[in-house]
């Protein structure tokens, strides 16, 4: 235990293991509830998932800057950028390789076909 009475979960996993992982389920759910154009080629969809995620990762980093006792990271955000593009690779492959339902919201957006 620390001296302030705080002690560390004895199996906390690794700080960047946790950034890929939240980052990687935000560019997944992008692809996957097709923010972007469900017309968008295999490589649009992924780059603008990981582009909107990188985005989101480098304001989250700055803002960490302004907040007491936290600290901006570089490696903090390349395990962000990392984890999104894995996320949205494997969204990718589950939307290509599978019939899985698009959402109603999704659905609507698109317009009648």
């Amino acid at each position: 235990m620390s001296g302030d009475g705080l002690s560390r979960f004895p199996l906390e996993p690794p700080d960047k293991l946790v950034h890929a992982a939240e980052y990687g389920v935000l560019g997944f759910l992008l692809v996957r509830q097709r923010v972007l154009p469900s017309t968008a080629s295999a490589a649009r969809a992924l780059g603008g998932a990981v582009i909107v995620v990188a985005v989101l990762g480098a304001i989250d980093e700055i803002y960490q800057g302004f907040v007491p006792g936290r600290t901006p990271s570089l490696a903090d955000w390349i395990a962000d950028v990392s984890g999104a593009a894995v996320g949205a690779w494997f969204a990718f492959r589950l939307r290509r390789d599978s019939s899985l339902p698009v959402s109603t919201a999704s659905a609507r957006s698109r317009g009648p076909r």
